[in-house]
């Protein structure tokens, strides 16, 4: 199904002409992060396909780019019912189903359908201002614009200036709203952060949460110091934060250095590095920085605080600049464990549940996705570093295998995708070189092993690019995320957009609801 995203309005909204006697509750900003050299349209697909998915589950009242959102601009619906207003805004705001124009109108009924169930309103009462389906909330998407034509200065600069445009962006757009959204018991508006990062703005979205914390962190009203899991964020004395879903697609999170897609020797890494300004000093480790943001409390409690964590890596050796390993942050000394979805200990971990729920209700289109680009998902149990263990590999020196371990310890979700069939430059193999059957891929095969898989193992498999059916240019660190500018040679990593904007909304609205 392909997407139009002059079709997708800027606002969808399901409010009717009683709606002044209902209050909106909980608004879910989704913050979308562009990477090095970077333009907050590079990733203008993945917000059209957000909104597009958030419509067709049924499971907010408002769906909106934000007022500043340079993605949205000239696609606003007009709000003053003028001549000009679109038959679908009426049918929304008459309480109808309506269907975004050029969506697939079968599967998003299909959609549509299964989450009902999934859906709630306040208190059991359908509020006027909502479909009888739809949940009690508005999703507000925003591609960040604060780094374009800054991403030499460094990783710090760059994540300070996001985390003050997050700041100024959830101000006004609550401050917009104010008179229409519900306070909680302390008077204060509910809003949630998720975002994803692609390449460098990975990195910048883990440092900016992290300056987030020590901005807005107050003391719990006991007096007491909060968890690390849960952080008493306020904004403007008026707006209570909370950490939703975290996601990356092609991040360097180990760094470039000993990450290259040909080995080079140190010192043509440390030259590359300073070619780079500050952020290639950061990239290539010839700082402590990396190293900090992966090991130490002052980051990873951040971190931890997200619902959910997801990465995406490009396998096979098609990724050019950041290879699958460390957007994945394995180590081919690092023995943490990995899980197949169904050899995953759900005690481990809660989120899988979602997950299973997720696959269950998205068949059809997403599961062909899933067989043909997506190789294997992947999912990293919940354990605290030991100390003994934390020395252990200080004592050797080990740096990175500690960054990789501190950084699974978390609990993630990893989808690496095979992006070889996708790209401009590829050639099938003979035969006789090649899987004889499409399951009989490398990675696919580590589901033969007793039920755990871990890093150093995975690491091999998906940076080896000799394997497989085919050889492709080593191209898909844009196309996996449907990179707008050359949008042809990209396109096919839009199904694997559209697969994780379905995931991103489900997760986004389940945690939602499990704040209420």
């Amino acid at each position: 199904m392909g997407l139009n995203p002059a079709t997708i309005d800027n606002e969808h909204t399901a409010a009717s002409a009683g709606s002044s006697r209902g209050r909106r509750g909980q608004v879910d900003f989704f913050f979308i992060v562009h990477g090095h050299n970077g333009k907050p349209t590079d990733l203008s697909y993945l917000h059209h396909t957000i909104k597009q998915k958030a419509i067709e589950s049924n499971k907010y009242c408002v769906v909106t780019s934000s007022q500043s959102c340079p993605v949205g601009i000239g696609l606003r619906e007009p709000k003053n019912g003028s001549d000009r207003e679109s038959s679908y805004f009426r049918l929304c705001r008459l309480g109808k189903q309506a269907i975004v124009p050029e969506v697939n109108t079968e599967d998003a009924a299909q959609t549509t359908e299964s989450s009902v169930e999934s859906s709630s309103t306040d208190n059991g009462n359908e509020t006027p201002s909502c479909r009888p389906s739809a949940q009690n909330g508005t999703l507000i998407v925003h591609n960040a614009v604060c780094n374009e034509e800054k991403t030499h200065d460094g990783i710090a600069h760059g994540g300070v200036r996001l985390a003050n445009e997050i700041k100024d962006v959830v101000l006004a757009e609550v401050n917009a709203r104010r008179d229409e959204l519900e306070a909680n018991a302390d008077n204060r508006i509910e809003v949630t952060l998720s975002m994803t990062g692609n390449s460098l703005g990975g990195l910048y979205t883990r440092y900016a949460i992290a300056y987030l914390v020590e901005a807005l962190q107050q003391t719990s009203p006991s007096g007491g110091a909060d968890s690390a899991s849960e952080f008493n964020l306020v904004l403007d004395e008026t707006i209570q934060i909370r950490f939703n879903v975290f996601c990356t697609t092609a991040s360097p999170h180990l760094g470039c250095a000993d990450h290259t897609y040909i080995p080079l020797p140190r010192l043509a890494e440390r030259g590359l590095g300073m070619s780079m300004g500050e952020t290639g000093r950061d990239l290539f480790r010839m700082n402590g920085l990396l190293y900090e943001m992966a090991t130490s409390r002052r980051f990873l409690g951040p971190l931890a605080a997200f619902r959910r964590r997801i990465a995406y890596a490009n396998a096979y050796g098609t990724d050019f600049p950041v290879p699958g390993s460390t957007a994945a942050f394995l180590d081919r000394e690092s023995e943490y464990p990995h899980y197949f979805a169904e050899n995953f200990d759900e005690e481990n971990w809660n989120q899988l549940d979602s997950d299973l729920v997720s696959a269950g209700n998205d068949r059809g289109e997403n599961a062909d996705v899933e067989k043909r680009l997506i190789v294997a998902t992947l999912y990293t149990p919940c354990r605290s570093i030991e100390e003994e263990e934390t020395g252990s590999l200080k004592s050797t020196h080990n740096g990175l295998t500690l960054m990789s371990n501190s950084l699974d310890a978390l609990a993630w979700k990893k989808c690496f995708v095979d992006m070889r069939g996708e790209v401009p430059i590829s050639i099938g193999l003979p035969r006789r070189l090649s899987w004889t059957e499409r399951e009989e891929c490398p990675i696919r095969r580590l589901r033969s092993k007793s039920g755990v898989v871990v890093s150093r193992d995975i690491a091999y498999f998906i940076n080896d690019h000799t394997n497989g059916y085919r050889l492709a240019a080593p191209l898909g660190h844009n196309a996996i995320c449907a990179f707008s500018r050359d949008s042809l040679s990209n396109s096919g990593g839009r199904q694997v957009m559209d697969y994780l904007a379905t995931d991103l909304v489900d997760k986004m609205s389940r945690s939602m609801s499990d704040l209420k």
